[in-house]
Formats: structure tokens, sequence, C-alpha cells
């Protein structure tokens, strides 16, 4: 969410968001014009689109605590993740007080992001072996109710997985956001989220 520039922490302006080997991405920047190159350059980046940064007021605050602190250029994901999270972490001052917001937070996004990924990945592998064509979990629920269908116990059956992976997902966060458990990592957070059985 931050750049460095003129012995200053700033917020980024823009979020890129594109696709890599079809996944969906988002990253902060400072330099749109970086962006449009790198995804014009290889084949595997499609979709390149930007987002304008919007920080709240505790951002701004964050990043304020950051510049009168003078936290040097070479503590960038500290700040980062204080800035855009309230994130506390080696590299900041013992003053900097950690309080979870992901309210504005790119890592929200993230988790989010994931959680789809993961469904999705149940789907389209069903979609292969079976020679079916489900967009998503929401496209199953449409025959989720309907016994006498041929697909209909992979539809019921991952309909009720895409429910508990979300309310699984708030919880995590609800966790998270109230300092029951530190922000876990991707692979962390993987594995706190229900399997899929068949």
């Amino acid at each position: 969410m931050v750049f460095y520039r003129d012995d200053n922490w700033h917020i980024c302006p823009k979020m890129a968001e594109y696709r890599a080997y079809g996944k969906l991405k988002r990253t902060y920047t400072s330099d749109p014009k970086w962006w449009e190159s790198f995804v014009n350059k290889w084949w595997h980046h499609e979709g390149l689109k930007f987002i304008e940064v919007s920080p709240t007021q505790a951002q701004l605050d964050r990043l304020a605590e950051c510049n009168s602190a003078q936290i040097p250029e070479g503590f960038y994901s500290a700040v980062a993740n204080y800035v855009e999270s309230g994130i506390t972490s080696e590299g900041l001052p013992d003053s900097f007080v950690q309080q979870i917001d992901l309210g504005n937070s790119n890592k929200l996004w993230e988790y989010e992001q994931l959680v789809t990924e993961q469904i999705q990945s149940e789907v389209d592998a069903y979609n292969k072996a079976n020679g079916v064509s489900y967009d998503n979990a929401h496209n199953c629920k449409s025959y989720a109710d309907d016994e006498t269908y041929e697909h209909y116990q992979f539809c019921y059956d991952v309909w009720q997985w895409n429910k508990q992976m979300w309310q699984t997902t708030r919880k995590i966060l609800q966790d998270v956001a109230t300092g029951v458990i530190e922000p876990p990592d991707e692979e962390e957070f993987v594995g706190m989220l229900p399997v899929f059985e068949v």
C-alpha cells in the first residue's frame, strides 16, 4: 500500500488488478506504466486494470506515525503491513500498538480470493472428470434440490461445502480482527479451511 520517496512513506495511488496464469491478482503500485509494460510483455498476464486507492483515516494516521518515527526504506514489509492492516512486526518501534484492521485491506481480498480459488478448483476438477461445465458453486446450487438429477450429489455436496468455507472464513477473519489469532499466511489460512469430501 506504500512506497518510499524523498525520505518519506506515501500511499500508492493505484492498485493493479490482472490475471496471471488465469488467477486474479492485485498489487499496489505507484507506477502504473511499469505494470502496463509488464503485463503486455508476458503472455501469461492479461486483463490489466487499475483501481483507485482510497485510504481510510486510520491508514493515513498509521502512515503519519511511520513518517514521524522516520522508519527507513529497508523496512518496507513492516511499514506496508502496519499502514494497511495495523499489523506490527519486527522493524517497527516498540511504541507501535497492533490493532488489526482488515476493513480496507488487500489482505481481506487475498483471503477471499483464496477461498474462491479453492472452491472453483473442485468445480473445475468435477467438470473435467464428468464432461460437464458448471461455472461455479452457485451454478451447482441450481441443481442441488433435484435428487433425480444425474449430478445431484456433487451439486448438493459442493454447495454445502461452499457455505461451510465462507462460514469458516468469516470466523477466521473475526478471530484475526479481535486478536484471538495472528493473521495467517496463505498456507496456514488454507489449512484452516474445511476439506471437500466426496
